[in-house]
């Protein structure tokens, strides 16, 4: 392939590309849910806090399971950012291995979570760890859903 030929054939997919980009008018949120076992979970929603903040969005963090010991992620945002972190767990349940308080800290952490799903001017929340308040039980996951819904 010639590099003229190259040149408008990527001319052709760019015309294409700008076209469905232009098309993309609909404003709407997207929520992510990351799970499984193994590390990295956290690290890509914060990875992605970061661009959105690097494109002049806000956001805002509760930590629901994580222990009031100060992560490197937190660390980072404390130095170089404002936003609103919350640390509301206690810690891994191996570790508390108290249900009555970490049910408490998930309920307090959810209380935090409704009023900031209620703020239009932040555009990302991390809800870190969040999916471990329903594999332990500790809240139910339809209101949960049912307010991610009712998200401005």
């Amino acid at each position: 392939m010639t590099t003229k030929t190259h040149a408008q054939r990527m001319a052709a997919k760019k015309a294409v590309i700008d076209a469905r980009i232009a098309k993309a008018t609909e404003e709407r949120g997207v929520v992510i849910l990351l799970r499984g076992n193994g590390k990295g979970k956290s690290s890509s929603a914060f990875g992605t806090l970061m661009r959105s903040l690097g494109h002049g969005k806000a956001g805002a963090v509760v930590q629901f399971v994580k222990g009031r010991i100060a992560t490197g992620e937190h660390k980072f945002f404390q130095t170089h950012t404002n936003i609103p972190w919350h640390i509301m767990g206690h810690g891994f349940t191996w570790e508390t291995q108290d249900k009555g308080r970490d049910i408490a800290a998930a309920e307090q952490a959810w209380e935090i979570t409704q009023k900031l799903l209620q703020d239009d001017s932040i555009d990302m929340l991390v809800l870190d760890e969040m999916a471990y308040v329903f594999k332990y039980n500790y809240l139910p996951v339809e209101p949960v859903i049912e307010a991610l819904k009712r998200r401005p």
